[in-house]
């Protein structure tokens, strides 16, 4: 359980591997907990928990289960040895397959459990695995040219074709026999890896007619794949080829450790800050969706821009809080009936906001990280999330990130690895499930989230650490004495590591963060006061903070900046028509109508009218300089989206520790010792 964690949720009924058959194995129920050795032998031999053991393997481990598969499923100490794994890998890869109880334990070396052999991925396409679309007759055919004679049965024919392509002076005596046209398909193919390379890409890199890739097809060296347009070469040739060695490289790569500089307080990331900015903007204004209720590209930019964050932040949190119920998809307006009938949909904050903004901010920042682990909605595919949509549930994302923060925090406290060095023992140790893009991807996610320090060495700082220690000893170690900031005429902010945790979230919602280093840095601008005005605040309210929580009076340019702010907003006022801007002045109208951006057309001397969309129109404005206020339709602020009532409770370890997983083992093995002894005692 310490290599496989979902196998350890599986046990308290937890995760995508919890589920029961019912009804001949055609329907599967979640959520049910393993609470015997003979629930977990069924489970483990699904092909799911097959797939995600084999996927959990490190490059070693998963090379030597590949070798065993490619011997038939068992493999003896001189096979190995003959491969050239250097000596001091191959016992710790057999206990780690055993760990991933992939292996049988009680066997001689390296048996594989039942299963297993076809559920592991080989490095190419051996000819035994192509015998059921292989007639009697090709095999004839191509031993004959390979000058070899077998059997009348398929079967023999087959035993012989895979014992002549698996020896290398065979296949090196059918290459040299080729013409120097055929001998440069094959090499072109042969190059390729033996995978995924068409006919047609095949014949044209090489410059023979497809006639020759035929004709080389029917020597035995090379197949051809008609219903997927692939050539390749077998895997028993390759493997002759290099000497009769399935792979060529057991190389471990290392971590690279530095001091990785932390802070002496543990505080709460700005993320959660940043969350209570991006609902405030989309309580006055909801984001429009797509058409299938999700939430688009467009929209996350064009809030980013106004919130002054990048697009990859703004894009995570919104996926986040959709997961975590605070924002939903509601219909916003239907037009027509029946089948012509059109539904516009916008992403409204929902009753949720309320409860979850009551809690500790710790717990806030708990309940975000845990959302982004558990989350099987997320993708991975390397590139930044800027777009939600609920769509169906994948394993591999959780699992991923679970793996991640594991590595993590399996570093020492106070280091940290390089880039270069994590990604590649990341890739080594979980080979084929990590790549470098979604490493980076994973990386900067976490960096949003806070759990990762900024900077090139890469490693958990110390709020991190206590929050995969605990929710309670995350919230016991937040520092918050500090209860004053300086407040500095240049519009900076300069606020104390050790700032109490409430100040910190609110300063998020009415500045601007262009510092997270050491001591946070913000800044005070009109578009940002703008921005807290748009989300119920007042000038009044915001100078009062300001002024409580520094220990000298407000700088008077920095008071006039907000005043300035206040009086201009709202004097105009954006709504839905066409688009319209009004305003009770009509100079000041008539400079929001030169801003050619908003492409405004004057009705009247206080009213004017755009073709674009309202949220374009006040993003131009506010780029202007102006600061806008928006009316939505006749409501001036949008009702909130009623709560999901499906938020995923707060565990206290959003990582299972090394001891937690020990006691679940203890518990399922020790339970199936006392029904053991008890059924002993009444036999």
């Amino acid at each position: 359980m310490y290599r496989f964690p979902l196998l350890a949720d599986a046990v308290e009924g937890r995760g995508p591997l919890s589920v029961r058959p019912m009804a001949q194995g055609l329907y599967w129920a979640p959520g049910y907990p393993i609470t015997d050795l003979e629930a977990l032998a069924r489970l483990l031999v699904t092909g799911r928990a097959l797939e995600l053991a084999i996927l959990g393997c490190t490059r070693t481990e998963r090379q030597l289960l590949a070798l065993a598969a490619w011997h038939g499923g068992a493999l003896t100490p001189e096979n190995a040895t003959s491969e050239g794994i250097p000596a001091e890998q191959i016992d710790r890869a057999v206990q780690g397959l055993a760990d991933l109880l992939l292996v049988d334990p009680s066997r001689e070396w390296i048996v594989l459990r039942p299963g297993v052999t076809e559920a592991t991925p080989l490095p190419g396409i051996p000819v035994r695995a192509w015998e059921d679309r292989l007639t009697s007759e090709q095999l004839r055919t191509r031993l004959a040219n390979l000058g070899v004679s077998a059997g009348s049965r398929k079967l023999e024919r087959l035993d012989m074709m895979e014992t002549v392509l698996r020896d290398e002076r065979s296949v090196l005596s059918a290459v040299n026999a080729l013409d120097a046209e055929s001998k440069r398909l094959f090499l072109t193919v042969a190059k390729a890896g033996g995978w995924g390379m068409s006919p047609i890409d095949a014949i044209r890199s090489a410059g023979v007619p497809y006639t020759m890739v035929e004709r080389l097809s029917a020597t035995g060296l090379i197949a051809i794949s008609g219903w997927d347009d692939r050539i390749w070469v077998w895997l028993d040739v390759l493997v002759a080829l290099a000497g009769g060695r399935l792979f060529d490289d057991w190389s471990e790569p290392t971590l690279e450790l530095r001091e990785l500089g932390h802070f002496e307080v543990v505080r709460i990331p700005a993320a959660v800050g940043r969350l209570e900015q991006l609902l405030d903007q989309w309580t006055t204004t909801p984001p429009p969706g797509l058409k299938g209720g999700g939430l688009g590209v467009r929209s996350v930019r064009t809030t980013a821009k106004l919130l002054g964050l990048p697009s990859e932040q703004v894009g995570l949190l919104a996926a986040l809080a959709a997961e975590l119920g605070l924002l939903r998809p509601v219909v916003a307006e239907r037009r027509g009936r029946g089948r012509s009938q059109q539904v516009d949909w916008e992403w409204r904050v929902t009753g949720d906001r309320q409860t979850w903004s009551a809690e500790s901010p710790g717990r806030r920042w708990a309940s975000l990280v845990q959302s982004w682990i558990d989350s099987q909605h997320l993708d991975t595919s390397g590139k930044a999330i800027e777009r939600y949509e609920r769509g169906t549930p994948e394993v591999t994302p959780s699992f991923l990130r679970t793996l991640f923060l594991t590595a993590l925090a399996r570093i020492p406290e106070g280091s940290g690895a390089t880039s270069d060095s994590l990604t590649a023992r990341l890739l080594f140790e979980h080979f084929g499930l990590f790549a470098p893009a979604v490493v980076g991807q994973l990386l900067e996610e976490a960096r949003i989230l806070g759990l990762v320090l900024p900077g090139d060495v890469v490693g958990l700082g110390l709020a991190g650490r206590m929050l995969l220690a605990g929710v309670a000893e995350l919230e016991d170690s937040i520092a918050g004495a500090a209860d004053l900031f300086i407040l500095q005429p240049d519009h900076t902010i300069i606020a104390p590591p050790d700032l109490h945790h409430d100040i910190t979230t609110t300063l998020e919602r009415l500045t601007r963060l262009e510092s997270d280093a050491g001591a946070r840095i913000y800044r005070v601008t009109a578009e940002d006061t703008v921005r807290a005005l748009d989300a119920g605040w007042t000038t009044d309210e915001i100078l009062v903070f300001l002024s409580g929580h520094t220990g000298t009076p407000l700088p008077s340019n920095v008071e006039r900046t907000i005043l300035d702010a206040g009086e201009q907003h709202g004097r105009l006022q954006v709504g839905d028509a066409t688009t319209w801007v009004a305003s009770d002045d009509p100079a000041l109208l008539a400079s929001a109508v030169s801003v050619r951006a908003a492409k405004l057309s004057p009705v009247s001397p206080t009213l004017a009218v755009s073709e674009l969309p309202r949220d374009k129109v006040v993003a131009a404005l506010r780029t202007a300089g102006l600061s806008p206020g928006e009316r939505l339709g006749a409501k001036p602020v949008t009702p909130e989206a009623r709560s999901t009532g499906t938020r995923v409770p707060l565990r206290d370890r959003a990582v299972r520790s090394d001891d937690e997983i020990e006691q679940l083992a203890a518990r399922l093995f020790g339970q199936a010792a006392d029904r053991s002894e008890a059924g002993r005692r009444s036999g």
